[in-house]
């Protein structure tokens, strides 16, 4: 698993929440500290997941990891979190789109 995986959850019974949303799959924008964004970008998570517990789905396409990098870019807090290594490698997959 590294920055631009897209992940689902290891327990395919238990899924990524928030108060309105249910989300199957994330993308990881940072691995240390393990941070994930939604595919749409509407939503991050950190200190209530845990990179054991997901399992790699496959990999961001670039639009995703353009919405993940626009999260970053307008969430403060997401944005000290992720570093530079990490929005590098969100940027080469998102190629043109940021």
């Amino acid at each position: 698993m590294e920055v631009g995986s897209l992940v689902a959850h290891a327990d395919p019974s238990r899924h990524l929440r928030c108060a309105s949303a249910v989300y199957d799959r994330a993308v990881v924008a940072s691995t240390q500290p393990f941070v994930l964004v939604s595919e749409e970008g509407d939503m991050r998570w950190c200190a209530t997941v845990g990179a054991e517990a997901f399992r790699e789905v496959g990999t961001a396409s670039p639009r995703a990891a353009a919405n993940v990098l626009d999260r970053i870019a307008r969430d403060a807090e997401a944005g000290a979190l992720v570093g530079k290594e990490a929005r590098k490698a969100l940027r080469r997959i998102a190629g043109g789109r940021r």
